[in-house]
């Protein structure tokens, strides 16, 4: 009976793997021979058949789990390994391209360069740098420009300037500590009248400035530390009294202390700062009996005034380099204290202070927003730069920048051009216009008025570059200004480009180029017969549009010494940045520049 049930067993397994139709066939035959296994005693079944048994063997490998993984063929080594030889191949390497050039020259000290060119002008440069410490360093300059021929049938022109700068450096482990002073005499005649027969000296004006300038920045090894620069300044400038009678017997003196603060605290990719800064500007003239303008009585005139300017701003913004978002967000307050002949006035401003940019295309495309405002300091020294003919006593009033906003993308085209594209609007309250002085001088000095200015416009940059021979930069802005009350903004050009070339060729020979075109500035006239109209009863006149090239080229003859020739304004053109006051034409200088 065993035996039956045994091979009925094997019988059942082996079909096992069939269909479910047999499947279901097998198990009824199996459950009727259980059934009648239990309810007979006995049965016998004859069937004939062959029991195979399988030969058994012992698995060598150890298991391992089948998976995805590549198998690494095992290396097999003979018995005596000192005596194989591993071999492998490498793939082959491409000989690098090195591209050799020339060494740079070697750095010298001191470098002079002299001039002399047609209307007896002079150039002068001389240079001072130091170069053995790296720790200490020292740099020294000055410049002359002279001119001492005359404009044709206008007052005598003579002019002369002298500029010296010195800096002193020295760099330590834990700060670096900074010191600047500079240095300026200018001649200058204030010739724009058509007066060949007037005194030389009654014209003659001098302004002498003094500025020096101390700073210290605090380091430390830990940049997530707080970091901190102060920067401490003087300047001091006045209006050398004329030496004899004259139209005016007026003298200028400012004084000028600044005291600026530079906080950095950095997290992660971002620093927090707070700027802040403090001016005290004190200005001066003091004007004696008037020989000229007799209607004015005479009288002693005494002015003065003291102005506070106190600014915070604080602003965090982006320091990681490899972040493709740059921002910077904060604001800026202003605290304008002023006090003129006695007269106390205070006012306070807030401003904001945001400049966004992101990069696209692995810095190829950079847009940019930029919102700020401030509050700008006008001063005696700062008008006399712009314009060297302003007359002495002028009220001198800050302008409060209310937005200077521009957006704009600056990118590449290739790895030679670069460009740059921007609009702005700005508006102004204060801002300041020269206008021609006829009540107190014959109109060859210039005075300032002030009104509300609004600004609309556009720039374009172009730069192309062919390694280091050639560099081209163009850069062209268009203003449209606007004014409250006056009917122009008075000599503020709408148009501005310049042009700049410079070539360095074989045989140690450069070429350099560069011009400025301004076009659009409008002059108050000082009477009907030399004016272009009347707008809201005020004459005015447009003057032509300005462009001055100037060229250089210079030829390296012998190791150290270079010759060169200077052709400034080669178009001839005796344009007029100031009404009355025409340039010289064609200037060809010529000289020498030697290096120690």
């Amino acid at each position: 009976m065993k035996k039956n049930n045994l091979l009925i067993s094997k019988f059942y397994f082996e079909l096992l793997f069939f269909n479910r139709l047999s499947q279901r066939i097998l198990f009824f035959l199996f459950f009727i021979l259980f059934f009648h296994e239990h309810r007979a005693q006995e049965v016998n079944l004859e069937v004939a058949g062959k029991r195979q048994i399988e030969s058994f063997y012992r698995i060598l490998k150890p298991a391992k789990t089948i998976d995805s993984v590549i198998p690494i063929s095992n290396i097999q080594y003979p018995l005596l390994s000192l005596k194989y030889k591993t071999s492998f191949e490498l793939d082959s390497i491409k000989i690098a391209k090195v591209k050799l050039v020339e060494k740079l020259e070697p750095l010298k000290p001191i470098y002079l360069k002299a001039g002399l060119g047609n209307g007896i002008s002079t150039l002068f440069d001389a240079y001072y740098g130091s170069l053995r410490s790296r720790k200490n360093l020292f740099t020294a300059q000055i410049s002359h420009r002279g001119f001492f021929g005359s404009i044709p049938n206008y007052a005598p022109s003579t002019l002369a300037k002298t500029d010296l700068f010195i800096e002193n450096k020295w760099i330590e482990s834990k700060k670096d500590f900074q010191t600047k002073l500079y240095f300026s005499d200018f001649l200058i005649h204030q010739y724009g009248l058509k007066n060949t027969t007037i005194k030389r000296d009654s014209i003659k004006q001098r302004w002498n400035t003094i500025d020096a300038e101390a700073s210290i920045r605090l380091k430390k090894k830990d940049t997530m530390a707080l970091q901190h620069r102060l920067v401490l300044g003087y300047r001091h400038f006045r209006e050398k009294s004329p030496e004899s009678d004259s139209i005016k017997n007026l003298k200028i003196v400012e004084n000028n202390l600044k005291l600026n603060s530079y906080l950095l605290y950095r997290f992660g990719k971002e620093s927090i700062n707070l700027n802040s800064q403090l001016i005290y500007n004190r200005f001066s003239v003091l004007k004696g009996k008037d020989s000229i303008l007799n209607y004015r009585g005479n009288q002693l005139i005494n002015q003065s005034k003291d102005n506070i300017l106190l600014t915070l701003n604080p602003f965090i913004k982006s320091f990681s380099k490899d972040l493709k978002l740059k921002y910077k967000i904060g604001l800026l307050f202003a605290l304008d204290y002023n006090v003129w002949n006695y007269v106390q006035n205070t006012k306070a401003y807030i401003y904001p202070d945001i400049e966004i940019k992101y990069s696209l295309f692995n810095d190829l495309f950079i847009p940019y927003l930029i919102i700020k405002g401030g509050l700008k300091q006008i001063s005696a020294y700062q008008s006399s730069v712009l314009n060297p003919f302003i007359a002495s006593n002028n009220l001198y009033l800050n302008e409060n920048q209310i937005i200077n906003s521009k957006v704009g993308f600056k990118g590449t085209f290739s790895d030679k051009i670069s460009f740059h594209l921007s609009f702005l609007f700005n508006q102004s309250k204060n801002a300041a216009f020269f206008i021609n002085d006829t009540l107190q001088s014959f109109g060859n000095e210039f005075s300032l008025v002030y009104d509300q200015l609004t600004q609309i416009g556009g720039e374009i940059a172009l730069s192309y570059e062919i390694e280091n021979n050639l560099k081209t930069e163009l850069n062209v802005c268009y203003f449209n200004n606007q004014t409250k009350t006056l009917p122009f903004a008075w000599n503020l050009p709408d148009l501005t480009g310049s042009l700049r070339i410079k070539y360095v060729g074989i045989k140690n020979l450069t070429l350099q180029m560069e011009g400025v075109v301004e076009n659009g500035r409008t002059a108050l006239a000082t009477d009907s017969l030399h004016s272009d109209g009347n707008k809201s009863g005020t004459y005015y006149l447009k003057l032509p549009i300005i462009v001055d090239f100037n060229f250089e080229t210079q030829y390296q003859f012998y190791k150290n010494v270079s010759v060169f020739l200077q052709v400034n304004n080669f178009i001839a053109q005796r344009f007029q940045r100031w009404y009355n006051y025409p340039t010289m034409g064609i200037q060809v200088l010529g000289g020498l520049s030697i290096k120690l």
